[in-house]
């Protein structure tokens, strides 16, 4: 399929929010004919907006794929979703295209989610271009946002076409090929004539027939220049800028002209490299035997599971047949039906060749990020890197009995959501979700009420703090008890000290001469774990101890297994309460990457959070910063970070250690849990 292929271009419409992603797709969808009018984000009639919620909260939450034909080309662009709490579906209909078109807003300049996203194209090996939208806004100032855009992402940003006017004031778009002199003059670029020399000369470097020849002073036409652009944009060598209004047209067609004659097409899948067993990977044509990746998932409450394929080479075999690397065996497509998306709609197709984008139905073995191959030809290509979850609540069901329901739902909600996690903790036993922020979390939490009726009471995950002790202790307990007939006996010393910090409980039997009698040690031993886990000092685990069973006493009658279970829990809370003791608190490395212009406010605030910074980088004009901070103060981090970065900070967390909470904050927990302790326990 190379020669469809090579009329095929995928784009991925990317930028921060209202940044005229949408309006873009609409307007051009509209002058193509593939809609009877241009939809609007105000009246909630966009194609791409089609989900409830998305309409509900007036922008994108879900990558959406539309498709127009223009100048003979078959132009598919995926809409990508604004906001960064939404930027694992971003990342994921980029991979899924082979430009990535990321809009910039003449009126408020480059958004924090701009350089995420084109940092991540960059980072997967993608084409890139940049659109200056919204020329004819009250209050654009394309000359500041052109500087930024040129500061942010480099000099190789060239004019790829010539503004005049900006505001009410913006009149046309000359491409910047074209020889006349745009009426008006331009302030934005300078001189039209430099503007088109610098542009020139930049995609000549891309080709090194055309530089040698330039570099000889021969003359290159313009029209030779003009096919080298595409290599010069797969490369990297130059970024096209593109000025637009899409609501006025101005610019439009230009843009749409780019796309078809200019983008790089489906012939040469950029950034896709497949990996064979035993072999080196391989970079990817479209010539070949059948491979596809699964881009986006999404569940449909009348279709079921939609599957979103990116064929990256080949044919679909004519049986249907394909392998998939999420379950190693043969799954079938024929059967799936599969479609175009259009929106919300799904379109039949005859056939699914390179290049396409299609969506199956019903087939259950496959997941977001898996490989479909032709099973003469296995083989799988790496998913991206998704953004990592850095907001995390805990949730409980409101109606009881409903843990079945519950974990359906979440299982449908990760399939579709590649930033999403849900986990069960080992140390509180809660039920946690994660996301990239409160408002991804929130979004979800919506959906999992909307969609699938769950409703869920959420709330911040509790500290899995622990209890150990400092010193070593000794510790008894008698217990007797007599009812009338066989009573309860059984008396157990023990010693305490401390073991090594992460190396958890070791019981030792010192005990000699009988004094409790070996059919029972294994009793006194559960007691102590028994007791362990129920906390001593403030209802939290116990770690990190050596317990020693060294004297006691036993009744030969009366004597069993479950009064030395009760001696030996009562002995180690003796022993623990006489020792030194602390609680101790789970430590987090976290690396944080925010601009050097907050560095200040978050070293300080570091400071702030008990934390300890344990290394800095500099990497350009943004810093990364190491630290190690206790799990309890960086709870809500993610909301926090945002606000003193200007949403532009990012950070990652691990588990490092447990460190001893300080006096003052111990003493918080150890009076909240001896004010709320059952009588019986006392």
């Amino acid at each position: 399929m190379p020669h469809r292929a090579a009329s095929i271009r995928t784009v991925a419409l990317v930028g921060h929010g209202d940044s005229g992603k949408t309006s873009f797709a609409e307007h051009a969808l509209f002058k193509a004919g593939a809609v009877a009018r241009a939809g609007t984000i105000g009246d909630r009639s966009t194609v791409c907006d089609h989900d409830a919620d998305e309409r509900d909260v007036g922008h994108s939450i879900d990558a959406c794929t539309v498709h127009f034909t223009w100048k003979g080309k078959d132009v598919i662009l995926v809409d990508c979703p604004g906001y960064p709490d939404f930027a694992g579906a971003a990342t994921a209909g980029m991979w899924a295209c082979d430009l990535v078109l990321v809009f910039v807003s003449a009126v408020t300049g480059v958004g924090v989610n701009t350089r995420r996203m084109w940092e991540a194209a960059g980072a997967m090996g993608k084409a890139r271009a940049i659109v200056i939208s919204k020329m004819d806004a009250e209050n654009a100032d394309p000359e500041r946002v052109f500087a930024q855009v040129q500061s942010a992402f480099g000099p190789r940003c060239r004019a790829f076409n010539l503004p005049v006017g900006a505001g009410a004031g913006f009149k046309s778009v000359t491409p910047c090929f074209e020889d006349e002199r745009p009426e008006g003059g331009n302030t934005l670029c300078g001189d039209p004539g430099q503007a088109r020399s610098a542009f020139f000369e930049a995609v000549v470097e891309a080709d090194d027939a055309l530089l040698e020849r330039y570099l000889a002073g021969d003359e290159i036409k313009h029209d030779e220049a003009a096919g080298a652009l595409t290599a010069a944009i797969s490369k990297g060598t130059v970024v096209p800028v593109l000025f637009l209004s899409s609501v006025r047209g101005f610019g439009l067609g230009q843009c749409m002209d780019f796309l078809a004659e200019d983008a790089p097409s489906a012939a040469q899948p950029l950034g896709i490299r497949a990996v064979y067993e035993g072999a080196k990977d391989s970079p990817v044509s479209a010539d070949g035997p059948f491979l596809a990746s699964v881009w986006k998932v999404a569940i449909d409450a009348h279709v079921g599971k939609i599957a979103y394929l990116r064929v990256w080479r080949g044919e679909l075999p004519a049986d249907g047949n394909a392998w998939c690397s999420a379950g190693g065996g043969t799954v079938r497509l024929g059967h799936a039906h599969p479609s175009r998306p259009f929106g919300k709609e799904l379109r039949p197709v005859k056939s699914v060749g390179a290049g396409d984008i299609v969506a199956v139905t019903k087939v259950e073995e496959l997941k977001l990020g898996c490989t479909l191959a032709d099973p003469a030809a296995k083989c799988t290509v790496a998913p991206p890197e998704f953004p990592a979850p850095m907001a995390h609540y805990a949730v409980e069901s409101k109606a009881k009995g409903d843990e079945h329901k519950v974990s359906a739902a979440f299982h449908k909600v990760q399939d579709e959501d590649p930033s999403f996690r849900t986990g069960r903790s080992a140390d509180t036993h809660e039920m946690i979700i994660s996301g990239l922020s409160t408002l991804h979390l929130e979004t979800i939490l919506r959906r999992l009420s909307g969609r699938y009726k769950v409703e869920l009471e959420h709330r911040l995950p509790k500290v899995p703090l622990k209890e150990t002790v400092l010193g070593r202790a000794e510790g008894q307990w008698r217990h007797k008890k007599q009812s009338g007939g066989r009573g309860q006996f059984a008396e157990v010393h023990l010693r305490v000290a401390p073991n090594a910090r992460g190396a958890g409980f070791r019981f030792v039997n010192a005990t000699v001469g009988g004094s409790i009698p070996h059919n029972f040690i294994p009793a006194v031993e559960k007691g102590v774990r028994e007791q362990m886990d129920r906390g001593v000092i403030a209802g939290y685990p116990l770690v990190d101890v050596v317990v020693e069973a060294f004297d006691g006493k036993s009744h030969p009658v009366d004597s069993s297994e479950a009064a030395f279970k009760i001696a030996s829990s009562r002995a180690l809370r003796d022993a623990v309460e006489k020792a030194a003791h602390a609680l101790l608190e789970p430590i987090m490395e976290i690396e944080i990457d925010i601009p050097s212009g907050c560095m200040g406010d978050v070293t300080g605030d570091l400071n702030t959070r008990r934390g300890r910074i344990s290394g800095m980088d500099a990497h350009d004009d943004r810093q990364v910063i190491r630290a190690h901070v206790p799990l309890s103060e960086i709870q809500t981090y993610a909301a926090d970070l945002r606000s003193m970065s200007s949403g532009e900070g990012s950070y990652s967390q691990t588990f490092s250690h447990l460190d001893v909470v300080p006096a003052n904050v111990a003493k918080k927990h150890i009076d909240a849990w001896h004010k709320h302790r059952a009588p019986d326990e006392d």
